[in-house]
């Protein structure tokens, strides 16, 4: 997923239909509205600083991700843990990233 790119997309339609209440743009974005886009099962934008991937993974901005209960990513050198290892947690993330 490019996060740069659906924040540049989101900002467009933000403008251009910021007075709607739901917009179905295609099978897999539906606007909800300013603050809201469903975008498929696995991921609905909330807003710049928030996107809900799954149940286990939440992005909560460019240095914050929460992962689960157990693991909360906060940048490259600090991941705050709960019984899990840091290097393995660091190369699961660095999968997800690419």
């Amino acid at each position: 997923m490019s996060y740069g790119s659906m924040k540049m997309s989101y900002g467009s339609m933000k403008m251009s239909y910021g007075s709607m209440k739901m917009l179905w743009l295609n099978e897999n974005v539906i606007w909800l509205n300013e603050n809201v886009i469903w975008l498929n099962e696995n991921v609905i934008w909330l807003n710049e600083n928030v996107i809900w991937l799954n149940e286990n993974v939440i992005w909560l901005n460019e240095n914050v991700i929460w992962l689960n209960e157990n693991v909360i990513w906060l940048n490259e050198n600090v991941i705050w843990l709960n019984e899990m290892s840091y290097g393995s947690m660091k190369m699961s993330y660095g999968s997800m990233k690419m």
